[in-house]
């Protein structure tokens, strides 16, 4: 009988702390979204800045953790184009515009 209290304490001593650390990551501050992080960082650029294009790599620079996929996508969602800028004398490259109408 004696080891069955202990098993149940044990439990319970085990739900307390996993409820213990939900609290806690319920009360850390959520991480923003891709496309808050895209629109935060696309108000704060020049004019100069905003009507450049932007390459996907300088994108990953600017946008740290991020792949590739979720950065377009969130791009494209934002009313984002890509072109390709043909090139004679280096490869040709896609770029990021922002659309003028979005």
């Amino acid at each position: 009988m004696h080891d069955f209290i202990n098993r149940i304490s044990y439990m319970e001593h085990l739900k307390r702390r996993r409820a213990e650390r939900q609290a806690l990551r319920d009360a850390m501050p959520k991480p923003q979204s891709i496309h808050q992080r895209v629109e935060a960082w696309f108000a704060g650029l020049s004019d100069a800045d905003k009507s450049r294009a932007w390459s996907m790599r300088e994108l990953r620079e600017i946008f740290s953790g991020e792949t590739p996929q979720w950065i377009g996508a969130a791009l494209f969602d934002l009313g984002w184009t890509r072109k390709r800028m043909w090139r004679d004398d280096r490869p040709t490259a896609r770029y990021w515009f922002k659309s003028r109408s979005s």
